[in-house]
C-alpha cells in the first residue's frame, strides 16, 4: 500500500493500461484526487444508503485513519498472517504483485 501512496498516478495509469484504456496525466490526476482518502471519507459521511449503514455500529465507518499500518490496531499478527495466506492462495494466478 505504501508504494501506491508514494506514486498514485503511476499506479492509476498501470491499472488503466491493464484495463486496456489510455489515460492522460490530467485525467489520472483527477482520478487520484477523486479517490483520495479524504474525499472518500467525506462521501462516506454523506451516504444515506439503507443497505450499508446497518452493517456498521453507531459511530463506526468503513474508513478509519487512512494510514499505512493501522491494521495493527485492529488485527492480531495471526489474523494478518491468515489474511496474507488466503490472499496469496487466491491471487496466485493474478498479475497483481503484493509487496
Amino acid at each position: 500500500m505504501l508504494h501506491f501512496l508514494q506514486n498514485p498516478l503511476h499506479h492509476v495509469k498501470e491499472l488503466a493500461k491493464f484495463l486496456g484504456r489510455d489515460l492522460t496525466d490530467e485525467l489520472g490526476e483527477a482520478i487520484v484526487d477523486a479517490y483520495s482518502f479524504d474525499k472518500l471519507k467525506k462521501a462516506n459521511d454523506k451516504v444515506k444508503d439503507d443497505f450499508v449503514k446497518p452493517l456498521f455500529k453507531e459511530g463506526l465507518s468503513m474508513f478509519r485513519k487512512g494510514k499505512v499500518g493501522d491494521w495493527k490496531n485492529w488485527l492480531t499478527v495471526a489474523e494478518s498472517e491468515n489474511i496474507d495466506r488466503i490472499l496469496a492462495e487466491r491471487m496466485k494466478d493474478s498479475q497483481f504483485q503484493f509487496k
